[in-house]
């Protein structure tokens, strides 16, 4: 007889044989990431590797020698309309100098407020082209490759790294970007909030950057091509009439930002007069488009010139670079329909680009390697990028033979995309050591706490020329670039004192550029007295400018002098009972000095003195 084992609680709530078991539910966060498109996870994880990239040269950049003149420009200047108007260094930028006046009032001559919104313009910048991407390709991962071309290629590292072609470059492409994207909606949708929402975008870019002008021929062009890979029989006239919206209102817009820009600005091209050589042009085009453009989209240049900085490819790279761009067009060419059109204009805007940079900067004194130093090119990229996704979304040749597996297809895009994200990381990392402005952020902090320190108005002179170069005059001035820390200066002193090259307050001295003679009058040499003008000889005759002068002097009293030389302007000039030295920086030039004493009952003798530039004593 068997006996039966007991029931248990288990055997009763176990499932019947042969019914499947159900797997437990997982959290629901992890459900929501199981359901989004892992090619958008991807393309959000690359921006913020691009972010953190740009990020962190931007903020060891600090501020170069553009941002503290434009800086100095916005904290001496009354920001009228006229001003805003008025353009900075050939550029029309009313709202960028309004944000840097902003910046500059929150934080005077701190770096960190400039990196942390040119990090916010990257941002928006590369979400609206990750946007635009996505329209013209859908959630397919072969999106990320358009997009790893734009966040990676070094090509706009010098526009968007400082602030002061930051804060026109990076606001141009994000504009560029959603107009384009809002170009492709309005043709495909008809939806009137996409030439609406184009419209003021545009309009926006415009406060900050005259560039905008390509944004509608961009974004027509990238509408013409869409419709014809759709189908249309006519595309160019179908993205004209299905966008016509954006186009008038964008038409508009044009109109009225040229109305202010012809007021405003002086011409656009180089006068005549004024041009270099047609050999340097052709040259500096050549460097432009192969040393510049070709290298960087291929991760290049891998090294950097310290001046600029410009790129400084060796030869290897070249011929690398356009093996592989004769590769890419003679290979989608046999591959797909159609991509011939998409080369063709691509390759007609970046040409056409650098004969702009020839035509508006390339004077008779600039050298053709003023070509390699890239700033003016900060959207080539997104264009690229956009007609490389114009290229993946050309519809293949039928009957082809594909040559790879979809799995090797795809190992072999994600070795390329590697390799060219590691020689690009390469390039940004050799810019950084290039574009070293870590001397000019230890002078600058070093100075205001010696200019804080000093207790007393310090004579205006220019700061080191590797800080602000000369030919920025006046904006190399202590007045200019700390005008935003409140700084005082004088413009007469009697204790000279002058900044060195580490921002640190020493004894300042006049250089012996013209030495005043000896006067006539014995044991006084020139003197004024009387209310009667005295003039002191300056011989050879000195060439206009901003110079120092040093008068030994003997006064009766107390009193006010006026010096000036024969072409200038007449400076108060305070002196004081006894013998002193007074040190006074006038502009202007000439064959004499004129001192006239407007002191009632004063008496100065003038034995000697220099006329010259302020430097380090000893």
């Amino acid at each position: 007889m068997s006996v039966e084992a007991p029931v248990t609680r288990e055997d009763v709530l176990a499932p019947p044989a042969g019914t499947p078991l159900r797997t437990p539910l997982p959290h629901p966060l992890v459900r929501r990431l199981d359901g989004a498109p892992r090619a958008a996870l991807a393309g959000f994880a690359l921006i913020a590797v691009h972010l953190l990239l740009r990020g962190w040269v931007a903020a060891r950049g600090g501020l170069g020698q553009d941002e503290l003149v434009l800086i100095g420009r916005t904290a001496t200047t009354p920001l009228t309309a006229d001003v805003l108007l008025d353009g900075y260094e050939g550029r029309f930028l009313p709202a960028g100098i309004l944000l840097t006046d902003a910046l500059t009032r929150l934080s005077p001559l701190d770096p960190v407020p400039f990196a942390a919104v040119n990090l916010l313009f990257q941002t928006a910048a590369a979400l609206a082209v990750w946007r635009l991407l996505r329209l013209l390709l859908g959630a397919r991962p072969v999106a990320l490759l358009p997009l790893v071309v734009y966040l990676f290629a070094p090509l706009a590292l010098p526009a968007s790294s400082a602030w002061a072609s930051a804060v026109t470059t990076v606001p141009l492409v994000a504009g560029l970007a959603w107009v384009c994207g809002d170009a492709v909606q309005l043709v495909r949708t008809g939806r009137a909030r996409h030439a609406v929402s184009g419209t003021l975008v545009l309009a926006l870019t415009f406060a900050f950057a005259e560039k905008a002008l390509v944004i509608p021929v961009v974004a027509l062009a990238t509408a013409a091509v869409v419709q014809r890979q759709d189908g249309a029989p006519r595309p160019l006239l179908a993205a004209l009439r299905s966008g016509r919206w954006l186009w008038a209102a964008g038409a508009a817009v044009v109109g009225t930002w040229w109305w202010f820009w012809s007021a405003a600005m002086g011409p656009l091209l180089v006068e005549p007069e004024r041009s270099g050589l047609v050999s340097t042009a052709v040259e500096a085009v050549r460097l432009r488009l192969v040393d510049g453009v070709l290298t960087t989209l291929v991760g290049g240049p891998l090294f950097w010139l310290e001046r600029g900085p410009w790129v400084d490819p060796p030869t290897v790279l070249v011929t690398v670079a356009a093996v592989a761009l004769a590769a890419a067009v003679g290979g989608s060419a046999w591959r797909r329909q159609g991509t011939g059109v998409i080369w063709w204009l691509l390759a007609g805007y970046v040409v056409g680009g650098a004969l702009l940079m020839v035509s508006t900067r390339l004077t008779s004194t600039a050298p053709a390697g003023l070509a390699l130093g890239l700033r003016d090119y900060p959207e080539t990229t997104l264009v690229v990028a956009v007609g490389l996704a114009l290229v993946l979304r050309a519809p293949p040749r039928t009957g082809l033979r594909r040559l790879l597996t979809s799995t090797e297809r795809r190992d072999a895009a994600v070795v390329v995309t590697a390799l060219f994200v590691g020689l690009s990381t390469w390039s940004t990392v050799a810019y950084d050591r290039a574009w070293d402005t870590d001397g000019t952020a230890e002078y600058l902090d070093t100075a205001r706490a010696s200019l804080a320190g000093y207790g007393r108005p310090i004579l205006d002179a220019p700061v080191p020329s590797d800080v602000v170069w000369g030919p920025a005059a006046p904006y190399n001035r202590i007045s200019r670039v700390f005008a935003a820390t409140g700084v005082a200066v004088t413009k007469v002193t009697d204790d000279l004192a002058v900044l060195d090259d580490t921002g640190r307050l020493v004894p300042g001295r006049v250089t012996d550029v013209r030495v005043l003679p000896a006067g006539p009058v014995p044991g006084c040499g020139h003197i004024a007295e009387g209310g009667r003008p005295v003039t002191i000889p300056v011989a050879p005759d000195i060439m206009a400018g901003a110079w120092t002068v040093q008068l030994n002097y003997l006064a009766s009293q107390d009193g006010m002098l006026e010096v000036s030389f024969d072409q200038g302007e007449p400076l108060p000039v305070p002196v004081r009972s006894g013998a002193h030295t007074v040190y006074a920086s006038l502009v202007g030039g000439g064959g004499s000095l004129q001192v006239i004493g407007t002191t009632q009952q004063l008496s100065v003798c003038i034995d000697s003195g220099v006329v010259g530039l302020v430097e380090i004593d000893g």
